[in-house]
């Protein structure tokens, strides 16, 4: 994830090609239908979320819009942690900043900053994540 960690630091804003990456990171999948003999095909993917097994059913926008929504964003948030999100807007631009703390201990926190507050909160879950797992 540290890519895309990397990219969510760099983002100025809302991004679909990153919430596909997200998307991904985090268990969906897609397929894109083929044309057979010259006919059929779809030029848009059909995307699963992780707890589907049986079809791709067709997302109209695709996945979660996890850089531009904080309710989508919450979804990735690991089970009991909590979160203080901050946010400022002044002639210098935008700043939002997370602070995420872990469900085990309390010292366990990671800080990110970002130009929303999905964005800053994104990147403090992907921190935890890659912290979690080496």
């Amino acid at each position: 994830m540290t890519d895309l960690l990397s990219r969510l630091q760099s983002a100025t804003g809302p991004s679909r090609d990153l919430d596909a990456e997200i998307a991904l990171a985090n268990g969906w999948t897609y397929q894109k239908l083929k044309p057979e003999n010259g006919r059929g095909g779809d030029s848009k993917p059909y995307w699963r979320k992780p707890s589907e097994t049986k079809y791709y059913i067709r997302e109209k926008q695709g996945p979660p819009c996890y850089t531009e929504s904080i309710d989508a964003a919450l979804t990735l948030l690991p089970k009991n942690y909590g979160f203080m999100l901050r946010y400022n807007e002044t002639v210098l631009g935008r700043r939002a900043s997370c602070s995420l703390l872990g469900d085990a201990n309390l010292s366990d926190t990671w800080e990110a900053r970002g130009v929303t507050p999905a964005l800053a909160l994104l990147i403090a879950i992907c921190r935890a994540k890659e912290d979690s797992n080496p």
